[in-house]
């Protein structure tokens, strides 16, 4: 890819009257790269009742192609859009039935690349969606750089819906929006005091920790860390690594994750165990830089003490 002929490409999921067309025409459209006359093709996959102004779009050198069914979404008919107009930017509105999966799977255009993935959640049916639509709701959201709950009032659980969204897609960036199209990118309160030197988590507070420990390392580096915890041996880790942590249903019972940190207990003892088997364990969180990743250290925690303990009163996390 030429880095000079790059074109950014910005991809909307949700579902349908989730409100991205919406989202398009009153926030991202009013980015500078959308006026300084460049040309930009909004590719619509799918229709709802919110519409583009096509007339009041090419005032702004924006074309926009709507199509009729998903199948016409393939290969050939990118080269054909990049031939014809030769955009400088491209949005995609994404329809519903389409998985991320099916959209990459064939080569776009050379010198096109995916900038963001923006995702548009209805806050007041998002609890629904996810306990109902399980699947097909993460499958908005789980490869975005964007999140974007709209819809939001006084009762919109953010905190909750917030690590939801974190706990599968740890990099994605969360915003709400209110009912008058205010946004904010809400961190939520902890039930903790992260400025401690020793934190001891009681087992409710282990999810909204880990999050944001993920998304703010530099927070726990050598704090003294205490938690009740499953632990695992990964094959092909030594006898003095293993994995700690807690399952976390994040948007349906298929959707279980373990949210684990990496431990070492190089100077402790480590106690018989099978995996899976409850501890307390305590240690000192270190950051270690990974060669792939150096941007974004990985959290460690040396061992200082651990013993076997009784399981928590709710083996899942759920973050509420």
């Amino acid at each position: 890819m030429n880095e000079e002929n790059f074109v950014p490409v910005f991809v909307f999921t949700g579902f349908l009257e989730s409100g991205k067309t919406t989202f398009i025409k009153n926030e991202w459209l009013k980015e500078d790269i959308f006026h300084d006359g460049s040309k930009t093709v909004i590719i619509l996959c799918e229709e709802g009742i919110e519409e583009f102004d096509k007339e009041e779009l090419s005032q702004d050198n924006i074309t926009l192609i709507t199509l009729d069914d998903v199948s016409q979404f393939n290969e050939e008919f990118l080269t054909k859009v990049n031939q014809q107009y030769q955009p400088n930017n491209v949005i995609i509105e994404k329809c519903t039935s389409q998985t991320i999966e099916e959209m990459f799977s064939f080569e776009y255009p050379e010198d096109w690349g995916i900038a963001d993935i923006i995702t548009l959640l209805d806050a007041s049916t998002f609890d629904m969606y996810s306990k109902n639509m399980g699947k097909m709701m993460l499958q908005q959201y789980q490869y975005s750089s964007i999140v974007v709950f709209n819809r939001c009032d006084e009762n919109t659980s953010k905190q909750k819906f917030r690590a939801n969204i974190k706990a599968s897609n740890p990099q994605a960036n969360i915003y709400f929006q209110d009912m008058q199209g205010n946004i904010e990118q809400f961190e939520g309160e902890l039930p903790f005091d992260y400025n401690k030197d020793t934190i001891e988590l009681e087992d409710i507070d282990y999810g909204l920790f880990y999050i944001d420990l993920m998304d703010n390392p530099q927070r726990y580096e050598n704090k003294t860390i205490t938690f009740n915890g499953q632990c695992v041996q990964p094959k092909g880790f030594p006898k003095t690594a293993f994995a700690s942590g807690r399952k976390a249903m994040t948007c349906c019972a298929d959707d279980v994750q373990f949210l684990k940190l990496l431990c070492l207990s190089e100077n402790v003892k480590m106690p018989k165990f099978k995996d899976w088997d409850w501890f307390k364990v305590t240690g000192v969180m270190n950051l270690h830089s990974l060669p792939e990743s150096p941007d974004q250290p990985m959290p460690v925690l040396t061992i200082t003490k651990i013993e076997k303990s009784e399981s928590a009163q709710t083996e899942l996390v759920y973050f509420s």
